[in-house]
């Protein structure tokens, strides 16, 4: 797979889950496990870059779902 389909794949799947955590709509344990299941896609995607991943998305995940989901 090339850099470019890798990097329009990743921020598909990254603006999804983002999509659904800011809509507010869904319970903690869901977005638990879409964010669970995203950096699961992420590592088929680009393995060798999941630290960087864990780093960006990881924290921004983490923020979106104190920020947007009710307990």
């Amino acid at each position: 797979m090339e850099e470019t389909e890798k990097t329009a794949r990743l921020k598909k799947l990254v603006d999804f889950v983002s999509e659904q955590l800011t809509s507010g709509v869904i319970p903690k344990s869901t977005a638990l496990k879409l964010v669970e299941a995203a950096r699961e896609k992420a590592e088929r995607i680009v393995p060798e870059d999941m630290e960087l991943y864990d780093l960006i998305y990881g924290n921004r995940f983490k923020r979106l779902i104190e920020q947007f989901i009710l307990e």
